[in-house]
């Protein structure tokens, strides 16, 4: 029958078998390695140990003892909860776990890899559109890709030739409205400003079976010489701008690969259910006037209301909270409407100090005042009347390269930097659009610091450009 004793570790549960030892010995636990002298329990050695506690003095064993041959000990764990064997059992399985992760990662990343190889379609959920994974021999040109390739900018391993993709929404957000007039083309020029000295052609393809409008072009990147491609599309509130384009060398051996790359362009069916928002427009005009103006922006344009009078004389403001209250008149004397405009970061979130960076108004003047220049002196003077007697003049200087690239100023509307004679770090942004009546002038002026006006300036242009009869 076995014959068990307990570690003398009194935090250790281990039992020995006094069978497996020898008579006489130094002993290591397994468990938590304590080392102390064992002797085979016969009477003789208890009554001495009982005697004189000498654990160090050998003991005269048995004849059956001194026979019996050492064994190798076969440790027999007992049930236990303690802590050393718990943290032996979390390591183990940690172990075990991470193994298991490791090689799930190792058979996904070779499926990623095969689905590279094998071409595999992939969806852009954020824009729309579905495109071939690109095979290993590409990669991504990310010092290309700046803010401008938001969808994708690829690039051969071992040669100048790319292709690239930009989305832009429309009306902010996730693109909300239609294009309007010239915001197809502003992208267009988004793209190619990437490359300087460009000389281009119109040029038609079909892409996603839609036939859209392009260029193909010339131009220089990097200082060399390139060729390639752009067309632009609108599709359910978002711009697409797909670009081809390789070094002069390149060109003609590679062209047919992009095109047909480019081609694979497809829409992933996110949108089916989308529509203009409701609110993407919105008309302004006067009781009774014969013109009108629109703020296309969802909401980033405000109109001032006058001032109520009170029936003993004092104004008050209207009863809308945080409404802009204000008379047009008060801006100008010829002014019939006044607006201001959000800062558009701030429309997105909600913010009690909403910043308007951009103002503007609608003049109506006499007849005679029917150009942009008739209409920049009367503002210039304006402007000077309202100094008073501080004698400081105003310089309006047209803008040959605006601040921004979309959307493309038509040649109706005038742009000046408006400086201050006194201070001259003191410039402001104007556009200027004037509307010829029968028998008088409209004219709409929209204006912000020049510090914004890459900002606000295509904001205010777009405004300014939807002034028309009603």
């Amino acid at each position: 029958m076995p014959n068990f004793f307990p570690c003398p570790n009194p935090a250790c549960t281990y039992q020995f078998d006094a069978d497996q030892l020898p008579a006489a010995a130094m002993v290591t636990c397994p468990v938590c390695r304590t080392r102390f002298p064992y002797r085979a329990a016969s009477p003789q050695i208890q009554d001495e140990a009982e005697s004189d506690d000498d654990w160090n003095r050998p003991s005269p064993a048995s004849s059956s003892q001194d026979a019996r041959p050492n064994r190798l000990i076969n440790p027999r764990a007992m049930p236990t909860s303690s802590k050393t064997q718990t943290a032996l059992m979390i390591i183990g399985f940690a172990l075990v776990v991470i193994t298991v992760l490791l090689v799930i990662m190792l058979s996904m990343r070779k499926k990623w890899f095969a689905n590279d190889e094998s071409g595999a379609d992939y969806t852009d959920q954020n824009f729309n559109f579905r495109f071939l994974k690109f095979e290993t021999k590409w990669r991504e040109d990310t010092a290309l890709r700046g803010d401008t390739f938001n969808g994708f900018i690829y690039k051969l391993r071992d040669a100048d030739v790319w292709i690239g993709l930009r989305c832009f929404p429309l009306g902010g957000g996730s693109g909300v409205r239609n294009a309007r007039d010239g915001e197809i083309e502003g992208q267009i020029n988004k793209v190619l400003g990437k490359f300087t000295a460009v000389q281009r052609e119109p040029l038609n393809a079909k892409i996603a079976n839609q036939a859209v409008d392009g260029y193909k072009f010339v131009g220089s990147f990097n200082d060399d010489e390139v060729r390639g491609e752009v067309h632009a599309y609108a599709y359910k509130g978002i711009v697409y701008v797909m670009l081809i384009f390789a070094g002069e060398s390149k060109w003609d051996a590679s062209r047919n690969e992009l095109v047909k790359l480019r081609d694979s362009f497809q829409f992933a069916g996110q949108r089916e259910k989308w529509a203009e928002a409701q609110s993407a427009s919105t008309t302004y005009f006067v009781d009774g006037g014969d013109y009108q103006i629109d703020d296309t922006t969802i909401g980033l344009w405000e109109r001032a209301s006058p001032e109520t009078p009170m029936d003993d004389g004092p104004k008050k403001p209207s009863p809308k909270r945080g409404s802009y209250v204000r008379d047009a008149t008060d801006e100008d004397e010829k002014a019939t409407m006044l607006l201001r405009c959000m800062n558009p970061s701030h429309f997105l979130v909600a913010r009690r100090d909403k910043a308007f960076l951009a103002d503007a108004m609608l003049l109506v003047l006499p007849a005679g005042t029917d150009s942009i220049e008739d209409v920049r002196k009367y503002v210039h003077d304006s402007l000077v009347r309202k100094e008073g007697d501080r004698k400081i003049d105003f310089t309006f200087e047209p803008i040959a390269k605006q601040p921004f690239e979309t959307p493309v100023v038509p040649t109706n509307i005038g742009t000046f930097r408006v400086t201050n004679s006194v201070d001259r770090t003191h410039k402001m942004y104007y556009a200027i659009n004037v509307l010829k009546l029968k028998d008088h002038t409209v004219a709409a002026v929209g204006w912000c610091p020049e510090k914004y006006s890459d900002l606000m300036g295509p904001y205010i242009v777009n405004l300014v450009r939807t002034l028309k009869a009603r």
